[in-house]
């Protein structure tokens, strides 16, 4: 599935695909813009979504939000066509975000938050995910997401979730100066070192913080 991104008038932004559970997965590609995919969870019925959303945010039990979320991680998995945009307008009208950052403090829940993170801001995912992203912003999701990425344990899935994440969040020139200020720039070109899809996605980040800061980049064209 692959989706045009807005035209930029000198720089390309990276706009990380729906992630897709693979060990060995191809690069999308746009018209103009490289697409990096990263894994997903097993799919379902993307009708499971609008009960998981309706649980993460009437819930107060942790445990039956957690269930929800990877309810909905696995719907969002599964979506294609218009799927990708009902699940971030549901998201956005359910007033979700808050909920679904706060789970980020359990560890058992984090790679699936940071999953929906980062197919949810992805305009390849929801041609209105430029909503979803300043709701996220609003929340303070870079800053919530980012110690993420300097796990090293597991998988490595988590990691590229982040990765996929904040290449997506990053599409304006305050976002570019928040990543910058908090000094994240040191751990991608290691990450790119790494090479695989690390290195991929970890350019992907490099190129869209450079190219959000370039005097050249209208912030308007990006949200």
């Amino acid at each position: 599935m692959t989706h045009v991104v807005p035209e930029l008038p000198t720089q390309e932004l990276h706009d990380s695909e729906k992630l897709k559970e693979s060990s060995d997965p191809s690069v999308a590609s746009k018209e103009d813009l490289p697409l990096a995919p990263v894994p997903v969870p097993a799919p379902v019925a993307p009708a499971v979504s609008q009960t998981a959303i309706g649980r993460l945010v009437e819930s107060p039990d942790p445990a039956i939000q957690r269930r929800a979320l990877a309810q909905l991680a696995e719907s969002l998995g599964r979506a294609t066509g218009d799927d990708g945009e009902r699940l971030g307008h549901e998201l956005r009208e359910s007033k979700a975000v808050p909920k679904l950052l706060a789970l980020l403090q359990h560890n058992s829940a984090r790679e699936d938050v940071i999953f929906v993170i980062a197919n949810l801001a992805s305009d390849s995912i929801d041609p209105e995910a430029g909503q979803t992203r300043q709701m996220l912003h609003a929340h303070g999701a870079i800053k919530k997401v980012l110690p993420s990425l300097y796990v090293d344990t597991g998988t490595g899935r988590l990691r590229l979730y982040t990765l996929g994440a904040i290449q997506n969040l990053c599409t304006n020139r305050k976002h570019g100066k928040l990543l910058r200020r908090l000094g994240i720039e040191p751990r991608l070109r290691e990450l790119v070192n790494r090479g695989g899809l690390c290195e991929q996605y970890a350019l992907g980040c490099l190129c869209n913080i450079e190219a959000v800061l370039s005097p050249t980049f209208s912030s308007a064209m990006r949200v």
